[in-house]
């Protein structure tokens, strides 16, 4: 199991997303490392954001960021980079280290599903971006309660305190179900601007 990233200014109104606590929802983490599959490592994806996000421009990070906040590339700075993470939340559903290029097991998907509503409960978010359409369908069969979703295929829906917006995985396939900045900035601004 893996501990979420909460930054340090999240869901504070001054932070750079005026307070709306966002959690941006990734799939699993991965390792070249085969001693490494399997072991549970809780501080993990915080040495990950600090890492690939914080310190560093991982493609997959970049993106969320950008996505987020609507800042082009040009404009974005150390400064705001370090202002974003340290505003939201950053979870990997799938609570086992992966083989690099491995796909979860059901077994694994279903080990997500059972932790997510424990996670949620304890980051609380106004709102969640989900990254990756397999991704998608367990997030929502993990909801205690179910989601109000019309029709949940179109990748919006609601608990009753969070919602849920789903984005293609952000450095994935080509073609027709490829991510589209033009495509999902729209949608994620409409959900951070009802707060």
């Amino acid at each position: 199991m893996f501990d979420p990233w909460i930054g340090k200014n999240y869901g504070n109104r001054h932070n750079s997303l005026s307070g709306f606590r966002l959690l941006l929802l990734g799939e699993s983490h991965y390792t070249h490392n085969p001693e490494a599959v399997g072991v549970p490592n809780p501080s993990f994806t915080n040495e990950v954001v600090e890492a690939l996000a914080i310190d560093s421009s991982y493609v997959f990070f970049k993106r969320l960021s950008h996505l987020s906040t609507g800042i082009t590339r040009e404009r974005w700075d150390d400064r705001e980079n370090y202002e974003f993470w340290h505003s939201v939340a950053f979870y990997n559903f799938v609570p086992d280290m992966l083989a690099h290029k491995a796909r979860p097991s059901n077994q694994q998907w279903a080990a997500g599903r059972a932790a997510f509503p424990q996670q949620l409960q304890r980051i609380q978010p106004d709102g969640v971006i989900v990254c990756g359409l397999a991704l998608w369908w367990w997030v929502l069969d993990s909801l205690p309660g179910g989601v109000d979703a019309h029709p949940p295929a179109q990748g919006i829906a609601r608990s009753e305190t969070t919602q849920f917006i789903r984005i293609p995985h952000i450095t994935g396939a080509r073609g027709a179900s490829a991510y589209s900045y033009a495509v999902s900035r729209p949608i994620v601004a409409a959900m951070l601007n009802q707060h």
